[in-house]
């Protein structure tokens, strides 16, 4: 994906979006910095988790009220 596609995908997204597998050499040479200005820019960086390498994070599906 070009960096315009990463920015369009986020603004269309209705949630969050997890941006991972950053800086893969052959993958994605786009660096979590130069997203991170971009989105800064387009206003949607609260949009945007972009985890560190090693970073770990935790995605807990919230429970619907019959579950309560």
């Amino acid at each position: 994906m070009t960096m315009d596609d990463i920015v369009k995908f986020i603004r269309d997204a209705p949630g969050k979006v997890l941006a991972n597998h950053m800086e893969a050499i052959n993958h994605c040479p786009t660096t979590r910095l130069e997203l991170k200005q971009r989105l800064e820019k387009e206003g949607l960086l609260h949009k945007t988790f972009i985890p560190a390498d090693g970073e770990r994070i935790e995605v807990v599906k919230p429970l619907h009220e019959s579950q309560i």
